[in-house]
């Protein structure tokens, strides 16, 4: 007996409307028939056709052959790439417009996910000062096989080598970025530098398949005073053409505080288990955020957006009662950027995270801030939770809670609701699953406050604050 064929139906659409914008970037159209089609790099109002590049049970995926009437939110894009890089998926939208769909985000998590009423009209989101150039911090891969773009294609291409960002959905596929509009323009001079200098000396790029190359991945930071950190991910640090490019780097870029290594032999890309080598000179730079200082170093995590950072945590400190607060807990406490800022209001703070070298370098934060009211569990908050972890600290008036965008273990949700502080302060990069983890203490908490702030211009990322009281 023969197979049953499958109607794949039309492999392309012709005026279609783009309706909205959907948590991952694209615009949503919908066919006659109902389906729903996510659009790449569209925007609200525009009436566009396009080629169905991928199909789901219940949606397709497509790309915009012709626009043929171009929505009144659309605008220039400032950077070259924008469109096919993946760094900057909104750059074409009015930022007024991405502002509204940002909040549209929050509110359909809320209302559908969270089975919440979301008071629509009550609601705003802080904006971005800066909607451009507002990152401190960038990663750059290395490929001896870059992502053609159609003109590329139709022209001769003399290298394959290249440095930049992945292609959207493409782990194996990178875009080669003459200019980054995410970051201060030292950092572009700087990743130009390394690349003319590698190419000059036939210095070898990675290849993802074979696993062969010499420059693998480059991470470059600064902070608010100009000062700027490189590390340069290498599969042999012992390469006898790098100290000539160290040298070389620190004598062109007098704003380069510090230069690091890092050996990478492995199949994947992460860093976390791997030790930095400091090759040239200041081991950190550090950072003021809300009258502290914190110290950066190559695998710390702070937040990308300092301005933002400051309206995140000045919103959502101020709506806390501190009157009745002696004891907090902030569970994923990271670094113990929002600890300390909480440990200025209150007697005592508790700050769990699992990672160790971010336990390390809160501790560090809290020693040159002078603070002695904080304290720091390592472990994962489901486990560090426990009858024992009771004895030593008493009851919170307060947990500050900023998981990651999966949200918090069930686990973790059920120690919160037995501990039942009188306040709770949760902060969010996923309003989805921020909403989905609410939904399961309503019985005992009410909501008092909500407030988004952009700390992701051009992106669809919005972080949500939502605070709650004990009924």
């Amino acid at each position: 007996m023969g197979r049953k064929s499958r109607k794949k139906g039309p492999s392309s659409y012709q005026n279609l409307t783009i309706i909205g914008l959907s948590s991952l970037g694209y615009g949503i159209g919908k066919t006659d028939e109902g389906k729903v089609v996510f659009v790449e790099h569209a925007a609200p109002n525009d009436v566009v056709d396009v080629r169905v590049v991928g199909r789901k049970k219940r949606f397709l995926i497509g790309k915009i052959e012709n626009l043929r009437q171009k929505s009144p939110k659309r605008v220039n894009s400032v950077c070259a790439h924008a469109g096919i890089c993946g760094g900057c998926k909104w750059q074409h939208i009015d930022y007024q417009e991405q502002l509204y769909w940002k909040l549209i985000q929050v509110k359909d998590a809320f209302e559908k996910i969270g089975k919440i009423l979301f008071e629509f009209d009550a609601y705003d989101i802080i904006p971005s000062e800066d909607v451009l150039v507002y990152r401190n911090k960038m990663d750059f891969s290395f490929t001896d096989n870059k992502w053609l773009t159609e003109k590329e294609m139709g022209e001769e291409v003399h290298s394959q080598n290249g440095i930049g960002l992945h292609i959207p959905g493409r782990f194996d596929k990178v875009l080669h970025i003459d200019q980054c509009w995410l970051q201060n323009d030292y950092q572009n001079q700087i990743r130009a530098f390394i690349f003319e200098f590698a190419v000059s000396r036939s210095l070898s790029f990675f290849n993802l398949k074979t696993q062969d190359g010499l420059f693998r991945s480059m991470i470059l930071r600064n902070n608010t005073k100009e000062q700027w950190m490189l590390i340069l991910v290498v599969t042999n640090k012992f390469d006898k053409k790098l100290p000539e490019l160290i040298d070389k780097l620190a004598i062109e870029f007098e704003k380069l505080r510090s230069i690091y290594l890092i050996e990478n032999t492995k199949a994947n890309d992460s860093i976390f288990d791997l030790s930095p080598d400091l090759v040239y000179g200041e081991e950190l730079i550090t950072e003021n955020l809300g009258g502290l200082t914190f110290q950066i170093r190559p695998k710390s995590f702070f937040q990308v957006n300092i301005p933002q950072a400051e309206q995140l945590f000045k919103t959502a400190l101020a709506m806390v009662d501190w009157s009745c607060v002696n004891l907090a807990y902030d569970i994923y406490c990271g670094t113990g950027t929002i600890t300390l800022l909480a440990a200025k209001m209150c007697n005592k703070v508790v700050g769990i995270e699992s990672v160790q070298q971010a336990i390390h370098d809160a501790e560090n934060n809290a020693k040159i801030n002078q603070m002695d009211n904080v304290f720091f569990e390592c472990g994962e908050a489901r486990k560090v939770l426990t009858d024992e972890f009771a004895l030593k600290y008493p009851k919170p008036d307060l947990i500050i809670t900023d998981p990651p965008r999966a949200g918090m273990h069930p686990n973790v949700i059920k120690v919160i609701k037995e501990l039942k502080p009188q306040q709770l302060l949760y902060i969010s990069c996923n309003p989805a699953t921020q909403a989905r983890d609410i939904n399961l203490m309503l019985d005992l908490y009410s909501i008092k406050k909500i407030r988004g702030v952009d700390m992701f211009p051009q992106t669809p990322h919005i972080e949500n604050i939502t605070y709650l009281q004990l009924k």
